[in-house]
């Protein structure tokens, strides 16, 4: 069902899960578009179970364990390994997802055209605003997508990926691109982390 209240929409959809292991919704906010800005707080939260208290889960401790499988090559950067081949976590915890960041000044302006060092800067930069957002540190990184338009230019610059990602050896995917969302961007990274809740 759904209720709509000033200028936001209210929908209830069940937890399939969640009712098969007791019951459980989901509140999903979808503001509309004459919203001026998003407004604080989660647009999504689940709703216990009926009968489960939500101290439970806040007594779990979150766990995060970071492998190298053996038969796997280990790619290393300045002696240490430059990422990590498989993360998991487990226990209760609040996940963080950023948007791929691109190196935009806060005008939205482009720093440092044709220089990929300088957009690595631009980027991680933007990326340690997000994740101090909600709330995150570099060591909670757990994965980082990152797309390139000359992969030979970003390999140079593994000491800057290196001074943000090393204290974390998230998991790593790199992809060469054509083009990103405007002609002089070299670099666009997005992050998940997950933070003790």
């Amino acid at each position: 069902m759904f209720m709509l209240s000033h200028s936001r929409v209210v929908y209830w959809t069940p937890d399939e899960a969640g009712r098969i292991a007791g019951g459980g919704y989901f509140q999903i906010v979808a503001w509309t578009l004459n919203q001026a800005a998003i407004p604080p707080g989660r647009l999504m939260r689940q709703c216990p179970p009926h009968g489960v208290e939500t101290h439970q889960e806040s007594r779990m401790a979150l766990k995060i364990e970071r492998f190298q499988p053996e038969g796997m090559n280990i790619r290393m950067s300045g002696g240490k390994p430059s990422y990590s081949h498989v993360v998991t976590v487990s226990g209760a915890g609040k996940i963080v997802y950023t948007a791929g960041q691109l190196a935009r000044d806060i005008d939205g302006n482009c720093v440092g055209k044709g220089d990929m060092r300088a957009q690595m800067e631009q980027t991680f930069q933007n990326l340690d605003r997000c994740l101090k957002a909600a709330g995150a540190t570099w060591a909670d990184v757990v994965k980082t997508n990152t797309f390139v338009t000359d992969f030979d230019e970003f390999q140079k610059c593994a000491d800057i990926r290196m001074r943000y990602l090393g204290v974390a050896t998230p998991t790593s995917t790199t992809v060469g691109v054509t083009r990103l969302a405007g002609p002089d961007f070299m670099i666009e990274i997005e992050a998940v982390a997950v933070v003790n809740s």
